[in-house]
Formats: structure tokens, C-alpha cells, sequence
């Protein structure tokens, strides 16, 4: 059997600057600041300084409009994948598990759907809090990947406006799914769980909620949307000029609030594009999420694969877990590790723990870009497991805490924060396919160079680029012509 992805061979994913889309962002990420409240004042300050360009919108706002317009908000305004995908890999995420650090949660070893050219399979999305918003979906190849920090809300619907139609898929509308019959104009209220085909290629299907999807209980309801409440649904799949890297765009209608449920649909990957690896990236009002999709020559006849395989860790740069969040711990003593022999030792401390789940790698010196924001000083930043460990990084096994929105960990994109400096190495649990997909080679990707003002060289940013248990070291450049497009070799 094939695994998922090699996690030996995997390349960190891209990591670009925030991006916000508007003020409707600026507001969740107020929202997400506050609501983070309880993790800390180290979490909290390393989430506000990533959202700056929020705070930096919002405060031309009274602050009681503001108050007025972020109460309501703070309490209800989540939704997520509830189909396996990079923030859901193990179908864990019955709860607030949302990803609000654009484009999407960093790529791991696994794989969520293998499928054939064309073959068609289903996706599904928490259904909460809509208020007649959209759910946009975007297909591209897993090299253009990169291309996901040029996405916005204005670049999705430009790709529709000028799409030569926009009934792509159209045999294949949104359902809601829920562990009730929900009474809702916007719903035909006929339910159609026994006689729903889940993979229009496997009649076996029929009535057979594919595993990992969120769990409705042994008896979900699957109901049709009416025409009111698919009327502005768009679909498109077709080569733009302008967009030469997206496949085709999906959008969704968000209207009503039923945030135990679901809406559910088909996607597949086009004949035309052909073999090879894919993503499917996800985005609702500034949740995100990404789905790794295989392509075979011929059809999968395992679209979900399951467990097994070959086990290992993997990476997520600019990353710290939440100390605060219940059930964390440091589980193992934490010891100097010198990143140029890379995170083995690290991860043998995890290994010989049965209770560690991931390590945490750790720059013990702030850097002169996180000393001159002064909101650090000394070891501060650090865990007090690590008092007295001498060395430039250190690293020690770890818990996971249990969050209640979002991930456990922590992401910064500011180089003036001392989590962008830290890295997560997180267990993966191995996972395998029936048949072997020989067009789905690694793809590498670079983790990015360009931090704001900032910038690494592209040396540094090729050798934080090698696979394996590389630990990446973020050092930036006093030559201001460094900062360039790391194109060549």
C-alpha cells in the first residue's frame, strides 16, 4: 500500500506575511485576539502583533461602534471543513477548529482524498452563523500552491464575473447535512440520507457517510437546498488570463445558522488537468483550510484511504504551542539542539514518552528585530522548563493542549514577535491508499523569504526548504538588494 506522503520527504509549506481582506477581517481578527484572552499574555501579544494591520484599520473606528459591532461576534462567528483536510486530518473537529492565519494550515504528510481525472467526490463545511455570506472554494495544483497568498475575496469573484458560465457541477448542488430535521425556507425539508450517493462512482456508497467526515451520529439527515437557496451559488472551472493558476472557483450561500451542521457538495479535479498533486483551498470570512488531493491515471478505488503506514513529525514553521490551553504540558526535559543537526534528538526525547505528542523547537536569543519592538526582553519568551539550558535553540516534548477555537498552536508572521522564530514538530499518525499514485512526487515549496520589511536570503531560504527534520533558522539580511524573488538555483 502507498502512504499518504512520505513524511521523510515532505518540504515545508509557504508562509507569507498576513494578508487581510477588508475591514469584515480586520474585526474577526480583533474578535480572535480577544478571545484568546485566556492563553496568556505571551499568546495574546505574539496573535496581536501578527494582526497589526487589523488593529491599525480598526483604531480609525469610534470604539463604541466598535464594541457594538464586535459583541454579537465574539461568541458566534466560526466555521471550518468538516470533511477531512489539513486543519482536520484525523475527522477530530466537532468543535471550533477553524484556521484564521491565511492561506491555510501549513501542508503535513497527509493526503485527504486520491482520486481518478474527473472523479468526483464530496466535501463538506460547517454550516453556522451565514447572515447571507459566501463559502468560496478554489482548485489548483500543489505546485502553484504559493500563488494562494495572491487569493482574496475580489480575485475569487473577478474569476467568476468574467467565467463563460457559471453552472459548472450544476448536477451536483449543495446539500445540507445535520443530525436533525432542520425547518428552514432555504431548505426543501425532504430527507434523502438513505438514497444519497456519496462517491457518484461507487454505488456502495449509497447512504454510507464516507469516515472522517464530522460526526452527525448513526442516523444524519442529508436534505436539499431550494432554489432561493442555491440561487446565488456560482461554479466555474476554466482558464483566465489574468488567474492562470486556479482550475476553477467555487462559491457557496451561507444564509442561515445552523452551526451543528453542515452543506455538502462534489468537486473533483478536471480530466484536462491531468495526473498529480492538487489543493483545494477553503475560505469563509477569514476561516481557512486546505484539502491535498492525489490525482491517479486511473480511478481510486479508496478516495479516503485510512490508517496505517509509515508514522513520523511534521514541521510547522513560525510556530509555538498554547502553554495555557487545558491539558498542555511539557512532558520531557528540554535540552540545547543546534539546527544544523536538525530535530533527531529533539524527536527521540517524544519517542521515549509515551505521553509526548509533539516537539517544541525554540530560539533562546531574541532577535534584534523582536529587541527593537520592546515588548521583550531576556527569556521571557521561553518555558521556565528551559531555565539554565545553555545553547542558540532548545527544544522539549510536549502535550497538546485542547483549544476551544482553532489550533493549539500559535502562528506569527512578524519578525518582531519570538514565536516567528520557533518551530513545531508535530507527530503525524501514518495513513495509506490502495494504489500508489506514481504522478505525485514531493512537492517542494518554499517557505517564504519576504517577512513585511523584513527578509532572509534566498540561501537561507533554500536550506530552510530541505525536507526531513530540518529545523529552519530565520536570520534577516542588512543588504536590501537580498530582497528580490528567489528564482533560480
Amino acid at each position: 500500500m502507498q502512504g499518504g506522503s512520505d513524511a521523510s520527504t515532505l518540504s515545508p509549506a509557504t508562509k507569507p506575511s498576513p494578508t487581510y481582506t477588508g475591514l469584515a477581517w480586520a474585526v474577526v481578527a480583533l474578535v480572535l485576539v480577544g478571545s484568546q484572552a485566556s492563553a496568556g499574555d505571551k499568546a495574546m501579544v505574539g496573535a496581536r502583533r501578527g494582526n497589526r494591520a487589523a488593529f491599525s484599520c480598526l483604531s480609525l473606528f469610534p470604539p463604541l461602534l466598535l464594541g457594538l459591532v464586535l459583541l454579537p461576534a465574539q461568541a458566534q462567528a466560526h466555521n471550518w471543513m468538516t470533511s477531512p483536510s489539513r486543519g482536520n486530518e484525523a475527522g477530530e473537529n466537532n468543535g471550533f477548529n477553524g484556521h484564521q492565519a491565511p492561506p491555510c494550515p501549513q501542508k503535513s504528510a497527509r493526503i485527504h482524498a486520491q482520486v481518478g481525472p474527473g472523479q468526483k467526490f464530496p466535501i463538506e463545511w460547517a454550516a453556522g452563523h451565514g447572515f447571507g455570506s459566501f463559502t468560496y472554494f478554489a482548485v489548483l495544483k500543489a505546485s502553484d500552491e504559493k500563488m494562494m497568498q495572491e487569493h482574496s475575496i475580489e480575485v475569487f469573484e473577478d474569476y467568476l464575473a468574467a467565467a463563460p458560465s457559471v453552472d459548472y457541477l450544476s448536477e451536483d448542488p449543495v446539500f445540507h447535512v445535520s443530525h436533525k430535521v432542520n425547518s428552514n425556507g432555504l431548505l426543501d425539508n425532504n430527507d434523502v440520507a438513505d438514497s444519497y450517493l456519496w462517491v457518484p462512482s461507487m454505488p456502495a456508497t449509497v447512504g454510507q457517510r464516507p469516515p472522517g467526515f464530522r460526526d452527525f451520529g448513526p442516523s444524519p439527515v442529508v436534505m436539499g437546498k431550494t432554489e432561493a437557496g442555491r440561487a446565488a451559488d456560482r461554479r466555474a472551472q476554466y482558464k483566465n488570463e489574468q488567474y492562470p493558476w486556479l482550475i476553477s472557483v467555487h462559491r457557496f450561500t451561507m444564509q442561515y445558522d445552523f452551526p451543528e451542521d453542515a452543506d455538502t457538495t462534489m468537486m473533483e479535479i478536471p480530466v484536462d488537468a491531468g495526473p498529480g498533486s492538487y489543493v483545494i483551498q477553503y475560505w469563509w470570512s477569514g476561516y481557512y483550510d486546505c484539502i491535498d488531493v492525489n490525482v491517479l491515471d486511473d480511478p481510486s478505488t479508496d478516495i479516503f484511504g485510512s490508517g496505517g503506514g509509515s508514522t513520523g513529525y511534521d514541521r510547522i514553521d513560525h510556530c509555538e504551542y498554547i502553554s495555557t490551553y487545558d491539558n498542555f504540558g511539557v512532558v520531557t526535559e528540554c535540552r540545547a539542539v543546534d539546527p544544523a543537526d536538525g530535530a533527531q534528538s529533539c524527536q527521540q526525547l517524544c519517542e521515549n514518552e509515551a505521553s509526548c505528542e509533539a516537539v517544541q523547537v525554540a530560539k533562546t536569543a531574541l532577535s534584534p528585530q523582536v529587541l527593537k519592538a520592546g515588548v521583550w526582553s531576556g527569556t521571557s519568551h521561553l518555558s521556565s522548563a528551559c531555565a539554565g539550558v545553555e545553547g542558540d535553540y532548545v527544544c522539549y516534548g510536549v502535550s497538546i493542549g485542547t483549544p476551544q477555537v482553532g489550533p493549539s498552536y500559535l502562528i506569527s508572521a512578524d519578525p518582531e514577535d519570538p514565536v516567528f522564530y520557533n518551530s513545531c514538530f508535530k507527530k503525524s499518525a501514518g495513513w495509506q491508499f490502495q494504489q500508489t499514485c506514481s504522478s505525485c512526487a514531493p512537492t517542494l515549496i518554499e517557505p517564504g523569504w519576504v517577512f513585511g520589511d523584513e527578509c532572509i536570503t534566498c540561501d537561507d531560504m533554500r536550506s530552510n526548504a530541505r525536507p526531513g527534520t530540518n529545523i529552519p533558522v530565520w536570520n534577516f539580511t542588512s543588504q536590501p538588494e537580498e530582497c528580490r524573488h528567489c528564482d533560480g538555483g
